[in-house]
């Protein structure tokens, strides 16, 4: 009977010890670390929908918002949108 009670005993407390462990995992989620890849994500969303309200290009400004657009489309089409002269 002592053999069995210790054997209860000791599965009792692994099962409270088990508990306890998943509690701080819980904890941890709710306050540690893994939340702050959350944090990070809702900045960096709120930080790529901030407007541009001026551009500068080799001492050219641009402040109004149609050339701000005008200025980076054909920046990017000049960069991106230029013939391919890949010979085989």
């Amino acid at each position: 009977m002592e053999v069995q009670a210790q054997f209860q005993l000791q599965h009792a407390i692994t099962i409270q010890d088990q508990f306890w462990r998943e509690k701080s995992r819980v904890q941890k989620f709710k306050d540690g670390n893994r939340n702050t890849s959350y944090f990070h994500r809702i900045a960096r969303i709120k930080a790529s929908s901030k407007d541009i309200h001026m551009s500068r290009h080799n001492n050219q400004y641009f402040n109004i918002p149609e050339s701000i657009e005008d200025h980076v489309v054909n920046y990017n089409k000049a960069i991106f949108a230029t013939p391919n002269e890949c010979r085989v």
